[in-house]
């Protein structure tokens, strides 16, 4: 699997084949070496012979960042599980996170569904396929080929990409989930549909999270969609914060108590 720190070092001009297969990549049709794929170092991309044709162009790579205290990691997953869609199409995938608390999920890790042991790992990966309430722009989406709108009035939307760091880039104290599109296309829809930014926002509410992000990754201004207990649409840089260490100066310590905070929903302790 594509992580989104690897697939930003591909080469220019490389296409991803398939979403069903983020470890294939091809050159762009009269780009260097694109009669031959070659095998770089390590698993980003390897020689390929598939029939599939080409996808588009790597490129955008927009997702939602969910910064929680890591003893609500579990949480998390447990919600995201609950946005997966009802027919299970994968074995329960079993994991073992930091702290030994266990959950079992609808999704894959790195497209497998052995047991996952994350006592002493620093990062887990997830490939999801979720279900988002429809909108505008969902519906359009579904129509490039997607399965269509369920009966509850919902579109699921994969793969969606998950990385799990247990001491998060911005603040070692916080754990992140960040939940990325697989495509470009993907990644427009992300921007443009208030459906999965309020399922995003939600789950982090609900979750006890202090912050989430909509990262952009592209130079663009990030999005701060909940920050200490209250939605809320800053931007980074803005005018209240000019980088990522102003944001993150504005969360709790980590190790504090936030009782007062409003949370969404049961068990958000």
């Amino acid at each position: 699997m594509l992580t989104k720190s690897v697939w930003n070092m591909l080469p220019p001009g490389y296409t991803v084949l398939s979403e069903h297969c983020r470890e294939q990549a091809c050159p762009a049709p009269g780009a260097p070496g694109a009669e031959t794929a070659k095998t770089t170092t390590g698993p980003v991309v390897r020689e390929c012979g598939s029939a599939w044709g080409m996808g588009e162009t790597v490129g955008l790579i927009y997702g939602y960042d969910i910064y929680v205290r890591p003893r609500k990691v579990a949480g998390v997953l447990v919600r995201l599980a609950e946005l997966a869609p009802p027919e299970r199409t994968v074995p329960p995938l079993e994991i073992t996170l930091p702290g030994s608390d266990r959950v079992v999920l609808p999704f894959t890790s790195n497209f497998a569904s052995d047991p996952v042991d994350c006592s002493a790992s620093s990062t887990l990966e997830l490939d999801m396929s979720l279900m988002f309430d429809a909108d505008e722009a969902l519906r359009e989406y579904a129509q490039t080929g997607g399965p269509g709108q369920d009966a509850a009035g919902r579109i699921p939307i994969g793969y969606v990409y998950a990385t799990i760091r247990f001491a998060s880039l911005l603040h070692p104290g916080y754990a992140s989930v960040e939940c990325w599109a697989a495509t470009s296309a993907m990644s427009r829809l992300f921007a443009r549909s208030a459906g999965i930014r309020k399922a995003f926002t939600d789950l982090t509410a609900d979750s006890g999270g202090v912050c989430c992000l909509f990262d952009t990754g592209d130079g663009a201004p990030e999005q701060v969609c909940w920050l200490n207990g209250e939605p809320t649409r800053e931007t980074v840089p803005g005018p209240r914060f000019p980088d990522r260490g102003a944001l993150v100066a504005t969360w709790p310590d980590p190790g504090e108590q936030t009782s007062a905070l409003p949370l969404r929903g049961p068990n958000t302790a």
